[in-house]
């Protein structure tokens, strides 16, 4: 709607039919709500600050991105490292001698952490690689999307 204001469009129903989802069904107080004064001056403003959102969300991507590359190598590492503790703990549980219950003991509670910290890297994936996808955990709309 707001793009259709910008760019001239002043009638208050076809701007209401441009409403989406929710909206739709509050068609008529949407055309009464548009009724009124918008202009060119108000354009004007209006794209101003569109375009700084739109500036400062390609900047909020660029350091995602850089963060995401900045990150990557120690996010491998501690994979890797979750991959080789979890081997080591199947085969401390495995033995079978005088300290094995202890073992066992120890290799619950490191099974633990690793279980923790593996759940803590999949939330952060999730939440940085649906931003960086075009999406918000709530899956609001993003840059490039209908306001």
């Amino acid at each position: 709607m707001l793009e259709s204001l910008i760019a001239g469009n002043r009638d208050p129903a076809a701007l209401a039919e441009l409403a989406k989802r929710r909206l739709r069904s509050k068609i008529p107080a949407l055309t009464e709500a548009l009724t009124g004064r918008f202009t060119e001056h108000h354009a004007f403003l209006a794209r101003v600050h569109l375009d700084l959102i739109d500036q400062r969300t390609a900047a909020i991507d660029d350091i995602t991105t850089r963060i995401e590359a900045t990150i990557a190598p120690f996010h491998a590492s501690l994979r890797d490292a979750i991959d080789e503790m979890t081997h080591r703990l199947a085969w401390l549980e495995s033995r079978d001698d005088s300290q094995a219950q202890a073992i066992r003991l120890e290799a619950a509670a490191l099974r633990r952490d690793i279980y923790e910290a593996q759940r803590h890297i999949d939330r952060l994936e999730r939440h940085y690689y649906l931003k960086r996808d075009g999406h918000t955990p709530a899956d609001g709309p993003q840059r490039g999307q209908a306001r």
